[in-house]
């Protein structure tokens, strides 16, 4: 970022249906060359598991994201695929609220502001939800 970061009010918070298409241009700017999370399957992570949908803003806007489903630990110990514990994107199947694991699946900062901890702070968001869930 060209603006200095010194008086910048950074919040992190749940992500809502309103932040969709700041989710999806953030997750363009961070990974160009893959398809990123369509519209229905980021909207299925907030219905699904609204608590571990994080953003994290800058100044108001969207600069950091995270999602996160519960799983039970077993089943994903061994071999597994991005596409198995997704459910191809939608969390509807994968998702277990009676699971014993946090499982984060996606993470993206805006490049213009590595460097900043975002990651960490998002991390440790992670961290305090599954303390909080006893995960």
């Amino acid at each position: 970022m060209s603006e200095s970061t010194e008086n910048a009010r950074l919040i992190v918070r749940a992500l809502t249906m309103d932040d969709l298409d700041a989710i999806q241009q953030l997750h363009g700017k961070c990974f160009p060359s893959i398809t990123t999370w369509t519209r229905n399957e980021l909207a299925s992570h907030i219905k699904i598991f609204p608590e571990g949908q994080i953003g994290i803003e800058l100044d108001g806007e969207l600069v950091a994201t995270s999602s996160s489903l519960i799983v039970h630990g077993e089943d994903y110990f061994g071999d597994h695929t991005f596409a198995e514990v997704s459910d191809d994107g939608m969390l509807t199947r994968s998702h277990e609220p009676t699971g014993d694991t946090l499982y984060g699946i996606d993470i993206a900062v805006d490049p213009e502001t590595r460097g900043f901890r975002l990651a960490r702070r998002l991390y440790d968001a992670r961290k305090e939800l599954a303390v909080e869930l006893n995960l």
